[in-house]
């Protein structure tokens, strides 16, 4: 399963319901906002399965 979080702030949501979601996810974080995402990469490498992707939106 897939999910696109656009405007995804700092991606604490996704850090907080992290129990509750499936093993087999992949959450895509897109916010227009730099230090949004700078924001959501600090906050979210400290998670174990976490890696880093850069792509053009319309390529997901």
């Amino acid at each position: 399963m897939d999910i696109l979080d656009i405007g995804c702030g700092n991606g604490l949501l996704w850090v907080k319901e992290k129990e509750i979601l499936p093993e087999n996810i992949n959450i895509y974080l897109v916010d227009n906002s730099k230090a949004m995402i700078n924001a959501a990469r600090k906050l979210i490498l400290n998670e174990k399965d976490y890696y880093e992707k850069k792509k053009k939106l319309l390529d997901l």
